[in-house]
């Protein structure tokens, strides 16, 4: 099912989407990403050749391309017939689609769609690569923008601060007044600065669980520190 409610645009990849639609003399160029929770792709950037309101059936089709590309992690060509009125009265064509994956490293996240070419009767090898192409260039582009947000995070920056100078220790060190207190704002700014760079909830869950992990693995060490230290003293005093 297609989400239609539209992301804030990148507008990069928007750019990239209209020259997409340009340079393949496609009728229709679309940016199709995976949601963060669930199975639906989200529309982030279209482009109808003629400018118009974009057509339903090119629309589904354009989904089915970009879940085939997506699963394949590869492109894909998809062909379907479809109804179009044209001067009154309904007739048949043929809807062509071709989709190359939008990659966040080595997984496919969401895919780059043209559909119907202008003038031919089907997208060529030469398309194909140009749209593999262009497909990087978008995920690459949202990469970047990611990036961007967590750079722009006060919490990402100091939590990465920490991971080489234990910042985030010192600072709690620093405030011993209400230590509970500031474990629980702690976590609230954790999880809310977690959904604000787009991770999903069960991204989220497994770094709560890491957390819990990195607890317990504390707790073991401290209790066999306290049973050597028992059995230490013991030894000497008998």
């Amino acid at each position: 099912m297609l989400a239609l409610a539209m992301p804030e645009p990148n507008q990069h990849v928007v750019e990239l989407t209209h020259l997409g639609s340009r340079l393949l003399r496609a009728r229709l160029s679309v940016v199709l990403i995976r949601a963060a929770d669930g199975d639906a792709l989200e529309l982030i950037a279209s482009c109808p050749n003629e400018g118009g309101a974009i057509d339903a059936q090119w629309m589904a089709l354009a989904d089915d391309a970009a879940r085939a590309a997506v699963d394949a992690n590869g492109s894909v060509a998809v062909e379907r017939s479809a109804e179009s009125n044209g001067r009154g009265r309904a007739r048949t064509r043929n809807a062509k689609a071709l989709a190359a994956p939008v990659r966040s490293g080595a997984d496919a996240i969401g895919a780059l769609v043209v559909i119907g070419p202008h003038g031919k009767r089907s997208f060529g090898e030469d398309e194909r690569a140009t749209l593999e192409c262009l497909a990087s260039v978008i995920g690459q582009a949202l990469q970047t923008s990611r990036l961007q947000r967590v750079l722009a995070s006060r919490f990402a920056q100091v939590a990465l601060a920490a991971e080489a100078s234990e910042v985030v220790e010192a600072a709690v060190n620093i405030v011993t007044g209400h230590p509970a207190q500031l474990a629980r704002i702690l976590a609230k700014s954790f999880y809310r600065e977690m959904m604000k760079l787009g991770f999903t909830s069960g991204q989220i869950i497994d770094a709560a669980s890491e957390i819990v992990s990195q607890l317990s693995g504390n707790l073991r060490r401290h209790a066999d520190r306290q049973r050597r230290d028992a059995r230490g003293a013991g030894e000497t005093s008998g």
